[in-house]
Order: structure tokens, then C-alpha cells, then sequence
């Protein structure tokens, strides 16, 4: 069972251009409903140093031992650039959650990689070797995936995780657009 007050680190990307470049990644760090910090940092689009990304921003920060969850708005960032959620969890010591509204679907990223013409080989197989150690939950009109063989996330911290999420989006566009837009 997962501790009451437990810090996570919701991750969002700042609206991006599809033709390359960097995309602004906004990180808060909170419990409870709480912000407590902001990390940000930079990936390629489309790319593939999303997960270095992560581990060196957090590492670099004060907040390295008390994050123990990194909460997603599923497993990309910056468009395709794919996060290795199992290696994350692996070096880190954190639970990963990543919460969708709409249902994920392996099959739809590989055929996106292969329109985009990116590296089609190494992609497909971080992909498939994710998918399958990741189990699949529907709760609170969110989709939750997390790694197989760990507790299931309670509905609590889905809830927490997903307003964390919902406000470093916010950020992330206002700061990308000059206005914040849509939703998580």
C-alpha cells in the first residue's frame, strides 16, 4: 500500500513543433494536492533521450530522494519520443503511472513511428518489450497504465497523479502558447 502524502513527479510537454526541435518538458514535484517544486527540461521531438532526460533532471535536483512516483500522460513525450518506464522505475526506485483518457493502444504508436519515418526498428522494439510488462486499469474515466508484477495503483493516487498532471499541463502550454489550452 502506497503512503498517504506520498511525493509525485508529474511530467507534461509544452505544445511542440512537429518538424523537430526541442519540446519543453514541465516537472511538479507535490503531495496531497500540494506543489511543492517544478523541474523543466528539454527533449528532442520525435526523438529518443526522453528517458535520459528524466533520470538527469531528477538526479541533478533537491528532490531525487522523495519523488516515488513519476506520473505520465502515457509513455511518450514530445510526440514519439518513448519513455522507458521500466528503466526509470528500475534506477529510481519509483512507481510508474501513466494516466490517458483515452485508451492506449500499442498498435497505433507502432504505425505512427513507421508514418514518421523514425528509427523504425529500435522504436518498434522498445515498444513491444514495454507492452508487455505493463498491465492496463480503468478507473475514475482514466486509463492507468503501470509496470505488471508491482501494486496496482490506488484510486487515490490515480486522482492526485492525474490533477498534478492536469496542472503541469496547464503550465506546460501556458508557458508554450502564452495561454493555457486544452485538457490531460
Amino acid at each position: 500500500m502506497m503512503k498517504k502524502g506520498v511525493r509525485i513527479l508529474a511530467l507534461e510537454d509544452s505544445p511542440f513543433s512537429k518538424k523537430g526541435g526541442k519540446a519543453l518538458i514541465i516537472g511538479l514535484v507535490g503531495r496531497d494536492n500540494i506543489v511543492e517544486g517544478m523541474l523543466s527540461f528539454g527533449v528532442d521531438v520525435d526523438g529518443s533521450d526522453s528517458t535520459e532526460m528524466i533520470l538527469r533532471s531528477l538526479r541533478r535536483s533537491r528532490f531525487l530522494k522523495q519523488v516515488r512516483v513519476i506520473a505520465l500522460n502515457g509513455i511518450t513525450l514530445a510526440g514519439l519520443n518513448i519513455i522507458d518506464v521500466r528503466r526509470l522505475s528500475d534506477e529510481l526506485g519509483v512507481e510508474i503511472v501513466a494516466i490517458t483518457r483515452k485508451k492506449p493502444h500499442a498498435r497505433l504508436l507502432s504505425v505512427a513511428i513507421g508514418k514518421r519515418g523514425l528509427d523504425v526498428k529500435g522504436k518498434r522494439a522498445m515498444l513491444k518489450s514495454l507492452w508487455s510488462g505493463i498491465e492496463l486499469k480503468r478507473t475514475q474515466g482514466y486509463y492507468v497504465q503501470y509496470l505488471a508484477g508491482v501494486e496496482e495503483p490506488s484510486d487515490e493516487l490515480v486522482r492526485i497523479s492525474a490533477g498534478m498532471l492536469r496542472l503541469a499541463h496547464i503550465i506546460a502550454s501556458g508557458i508554450g502558447r502564452g495561454e493555457s489550452s486544452g485538457r490531460v
